[in-house]
């Protein structure tokens, strides 16, 4: 998987030319469970980043890569014992985002991201390894504060398909920083 994601990520900067506009960011993650994950562990997540590239490739549409990790922790009480419950999810997305709003101030944007998660769950000493096809849409904004820095928040819903038994849902609030080339 991390070699997938290099070639990725080579591609997608490599594809760049001198004058192409693109987008890199990092953003800080806090995530909420939803369904059958908030069933395994309640609690939120204050533990999550990621990082993405996006390629103006039309008038207010980009492509782009998404890689991010999210980690939930709870101590969970069944009877007289409690075990620890983590989920550590790893997706890695292929994005497609449509802005609309001033690029020089303020732009909101809708997007989809499609692809795999690397998910583990471990409660006590067992150990559960699966990977998901998932699907994100997402609902954000960016705001320019000089030419080349924008500043990022968006809600994305993260949907990891059964795999293994398992099915992973969860919504993210992302805040963060947007490096712009143009």
């Amino acid at each position: 998987m991390k070699k997938l994601a290099v070639l990725v990520i080579l591609v997608l900067a490599l594809s760049v030319g001198a004058y192409a506009q693109m987008f890199a960011g990092a953003t800080y993650h806090v995530s909420f469970p939803f369904k059958e994950t908030k069933d395994f562990i309640s609690k939120t997540s204050w533990l999550g980043f990621g990082l993405e590239i996006r390629k103006v490739v039309a008038e207010n549409f980009t492509l782009g890569i998404e890689m991010d990790w999210v980690k939930f922790s709870d101590d969970v009480t069944i009877g007289p014992i409690t075990e620890r419950r983590t989920i550590n999810s790893y997706p890695a997305l292929l994005t497609a985002y449509y802005y609309v709003g001033n690029k020089e101030g303020f732009m909101s944007y809708i997007g989809l991201g499609a692809g795999i998660y690397y998910i583990r769950n471990k409660w006590g000493n067992l150990v559960n390894d699966n990977i998901h096809l998932g699907l994100a849409p997402e609902l954000g904004f960016i705001y320019r504060i000089k030419p080349h820095l924008g500043l990022l928040a968006s809600v994305k819903h993260n949907h990891a398909f059964e795999a293994g038994g398992w099915t992973h849902i969860y919504w993210t609030v992302k805040v963060g920083v947007l490096w712009r080339n143009d």
